[in-house]
């Protein structure tokens, strides 16, 4: 079967994080920012990089790189160029310092208050966790503000965890009549994604009982675990049914988030501009009912400047939610749809929400191209493939590339998966719920079953309905790496255990995880 061509609108983008360690002690290794702005002077001079601007930032700390920015109509291109920017990134640090980027997506070794010492102090951090020991950034007196009772817990999030975690988000453009379906899809197939790239089955120095312990950064006892508001534990999870339509993912997804921060007015030039310069909303009562949908039917609120500490009243808007403000959703074995609606402001947040608390999917869609959606964007962001990365053992990128190829594949063929999955006795809970669970468990993984059907034997089925709608091109970029991985039932957590376990028999064991970390090292 010849694949069809991809839409000539579709896009492609993503974001990559990667782990710096010490090559002679596999500790984390914070990146100096001098270091950091070199490389990416060398990024935006690279002829092969001249067409795509690659943006080289921190992530929560300085030992964990951010590349990101890149936006390519063909995805290929999008694979390629991430590709060279870390190898030159890589190159860079092996010239200038003994580091390394690591393939693992959450540090075996280090302790997370140790990872967190280096977290970059970027102010939104404090709303999260309460203020910095060292570089804060939000006086207290407006921390007091936002929060009236226990500032100093912030939003009482315990961030250490993300100190020590990295992972890939790919980037897929979304068609506005398809993307709930789309986004159900790829909710519904996070366990399929942790089949084929878990990769950290440590946790400080000992083997933990996860695949991917990374993902247990946002699991009910990870970083939101001791959060002030009992709703935020549900910005973690899937949507609890099946969405029909758009407003049934945001009639979730709204319910859920407590807003904290808006955009300031001003122009800052920054594409991160709600982790540096915001306002931040004076919050209620932490009992008290206050979310996203509550939010658009008030007439006003009461905001803080973090950096004056001057509060004003500011009359609610859709542009708050969206725009790059639609971060407050995390779920922990899914997808998430990021919206940009250049012209947010001019709606009505009043008939905005009732249109998602109603359910009203043509006015919804009516009012999403009032805010010319067609001239922003729709797209899906995947939260669960680790940051594989090129080693001694797996030269290629191959495995790099997985999560970006299987997620086109899947947007792609949405209705044939859909009805395939139909046939069989899987329920959206048993995909969506069930079986991320049991794929992440180190006992089950491969084995995994839910009603008699293996995991292993779904993901090839589903494999080979989705890879028909790709390109020849496309498919190269993971060859038969997939099926590989499927027939040999060995992921990187797979090898890095037997890895783990031969040396442990020769060796001790913090001479064992030094040479796992070496592993794993980028070649």
């Amino acid at each position: 079967m010849n694949a069809p061509e991809p839409s000539p609108a579709s896009t492609y983008g993503g974001e990559v994080e990667t782990l710096a360690v010490e090559g002679n002690t596999g500790r984390l290794f914070p990146v100096a920012s001098l270091l950091q702005q070199h490389a990416q002077k060398i990024l935006s001079q690279d002829r092969e990089l001249s067409l795509q601007r690659v943006v080289l930032d921190y992530d929560e700390a300085e030992h964990i790189l951010e590349f990101r920015g890149v936006v390519a109509h063909h995805l290929p291109q999008l694979i390629s160029t991430y590709r060279r920017s870390l190898v030159l990134v890589q190159e860079l640090l092996r010239q200038h310092s003994p580091a390394s980027l690591l393939s693992s997506s959450f540090h075996p070794l280090e302790d997370p208050s140790f990872a967190y010492q280096y977290v970059v102090p970027k102010p939104l951090y404090e709303l999260f966790q309460g203020p910095l020991q060292v570089g804060s950034h939000v006086p207290f007196s407006a921390l007091s503000k936002i929060y009236p009772t226990n500032p100093e817990r912030g939003r009482g999030w315990s961030l250490e965890l993300g100190a020590m975690a990295a992972s890939i988000q790919p980037w897929n453009s979304l068609p506005l009549e398809g993307a709930a379906s789309q986004i159900a899809l790829l909710q519904a197939m996070g366990w399929m994604f942790n089949l084929l790239t878990a990769n950290s089955p440590f946790l400080q120095g000992t083997l933990s009982d996860k695949r991917d312990y990374r993902l247990e950064v946002w699991g009910d006892h990870g970083l939101l675990a001791s959060s002030r508001y009992l709703t935020d534990l549900a910005l973690t999870k899937n949507l609890p049914t099946r969405p029909a339509g758009l407003t049934d993912y945001y009639r979730y997804v709204l319910r859920q988030q407590r807003p904290l921060v808006l955009p300031l007015r001003k122009e800052t030039g920054s594409a991160n501009e709600y982790k540096y310069t915001f306002l931040g909303i004076i919050q209620p009562n932490d009992t008290r009912e206050f979310n996203a949908l509550t939010y658009l039917q008030m007439d006003q609120v009461r905001a803080v400047d973090i950096e004056t500490g001057e509060e004003q009243d500011v009359h609610p808007s859709v542009a708050h939610l969206f725009n790059g403000f639609d971060f407050l959703y995390y779920p922990r074995y899914g997808a998430r749809i990021r919206l940009h609606l250049p012209e947010a402001d001019q709606l009505d947040p009043k008939l905005f929400a009732q249109a998602v608390e109603s359910r009203n999917e043509p006015l919804f869609h009516s009012l999403l191209r009032q805010a010319k959606v067609q001239t922003g964007f729709l797209c899906a962001e995947g939260r669960i493939p680790a940051t594989v990365l090129p080693t001694h053992t797996h030269p290629g990128w191959e495995r790099f590339s997985i999560p970006f190829v299987l997620q086109t594949a899947l947007v792609r063929s949405q209705r044939e998966v859909f009805t395939f999955l139909a046939s069989t006795p899987l329920t959206w809970y048993d995909l969506a719920h069930r079986l991320p669970s049991l794929c992440n468990e180190r006992t089950q993984g491969f084995s995994a079953c839910v009603k008699g059907i293996n995991a292993t034997e779904l993901a090839r089925q589903i494999w080979a309905l989705a890879r028909q709608r790709l390109t020849e091109e496309e498919v190269a970029c993971v060859n038969n790496e997939i099926e590989e991985i499927l027939d040999t039932r060995m992921a990187p957590a797979e090898e890095q255990v037997a890895l783990f376990e031969t040396l442990s028999q020769r060796t001790t064991k913090p001479s064992a995880f030094r040479q796992v970390i070496e592993h794993c090292s980028m070649i």
